[in-house]
């Protein structure tokens, strides 16, 4: 009897549920069971409620810090007053760049704060280490959207070193050349209190004729040099009447050509040198490295008596010079030639690769 009773009760109660399971619907809460992988719940959830996907690809508010300026509430609020207002149109949350307006600065405030005692682009750097790159000027500018000013002048200058006597010695000084003085000012006031290889960067800006009297050694001038001097003028032309068409300055492009500086990109200046390399084995050597055709080796200084020989290598491309940088410094330099044949005369010391 007890037995059949079980059996009874179990009958019932898979009756009573097959008649109530069909007649209670599916909510938001309850799971369900789709066919794709990988479903973002969030869209799911837009799409129950008529939005669309882009709606919900807005930018965090931390990545705006003007919103944060705004205040959190006054952002949310005007969103949901635009989307009341415009109910019938398909609107997108405000993004960073729609505040861009707001959190720059012009780029004429720097040249009044920084306020330069004469007109020039050129600014100097002093700092013992000999291997401070382009780069890491570059690096310490801080990213786009965190820059106060609206213009960035990651890409508007170049650095040269200063080299002087007859081995082109490092000067312990570095020269950034900026396409006009308003790059240069907001540089300055990007780059205020930091440093670079732990040494404060303090920038001061140079007049014209440092570039045309100290900054080119004899060894390093092109042919037509005189003649690149003249063009080297500066527009009288007062900062505050110039358009953003009218920033760049006239002496820009003449100072880079009288610099050379596409030609210093490409070049390695080499120290310890071995002595009595025959060019043939020179050129089977560095076949691989794409050398300048025309002038592949210049001769900086050599005096076997005092075990000098530096020389100037120039390639075709400026990758093929990091290259060698990459490959050669700091290492010994292997005898490639017969003794018999010719005396090649190999330092004790390693190579030394510098940039121009």
């Amino acid at each position: 009897m007890a037995k059949s009773a079980a059996e009874t009760s179990k009958r019932l109660m898979n009756l009573l549920y097959n008649q109530t399971a069909s007649q209670i619907s599916i909510t938001s809460s309850s799971p369900r069971i789709l066919k794709q992988l990988n479903t973002d719940t969030e869209t799911n959830k837009g799409k129950d409620r008529g939005i669309g996907k882009d709606e919900y690809s807005s930018t965090s508010l931390l990545d705006d810090p003007t919103a944060f300026a705004l205040g959190i509430n006054n952002y949310n609020n005007n969103y949901n007053n635009n989307n009341n207002n415009n109910n019938n149109k398909e609107h997108f949350p405000p993004t960073p760049s729609s505040f861009a307006h707001l959190r720059k600065t012009p780029a004429k405030q720097a040249l009044v704060n920084c306020w330069p005692k004469y007109q020039s682009n050129i600014l100097s750097f002093r700092c013992p280490n000999l291997f401070v790159t382009k780069q890491d000027f570059q690096n310490i500018l801080p990213r786009e959207r965190y820059q106060s000013y609206d213009i960035n002048p990651k890409s508007a200058f170049e650095v040269i070193k200063r080299r002087e006597g007859e081995l082109l010695t490092f000067c312990n000084e570095y020269f950034l050349v900026f396409k006009n003085q308003i790059s240069a000012c907001v540089y300055i006031m990007e780059t205020s209190n930091k440093l670079i290889n732990g040494v404060p960067l303090k920038l001061n800006f140079e007049p014209l004729e440092t570039i045309t009297q100290q900054l080119v050694p004899e060894k390093l001038r092109r042919s037509n040099y005189e003649e690149l001097i003249k063009e080297t003028t500066l527009s009288k032309t007062s900062f505050f009447q110039l358009t953003e068409n009218d920033y760049e300055f006239p002496n820009y492009k003449p100072i880079l050509n009288i610099l050379d500086i596409e030609r210093r990109e490409r070049s390695v200046l080499v120290h310890n040198w071995p002595f009595g390399l025959m060019p043939q084995t020179f050129h089977d050597y560095f076949r691989n490295y794409n050398l300048d055709p025309k002038e592949p080796k210049t001769v900086v200084h050599s005096d076997i008596s005092k075990e000098i020989n530096s020389v100037i290598l120039t390639f075709s491309k400026k990758r093929d010079a990091l290259r060698f940088t990459r490959n050669f410094h700091g290492k010994h330099w292997l005898i490639l030639q017969d003794y018999s044949i010719t005396n090649e005369k190999v330092f004790s010391q390693p190579i030394l690769c510098e940039d121009i």
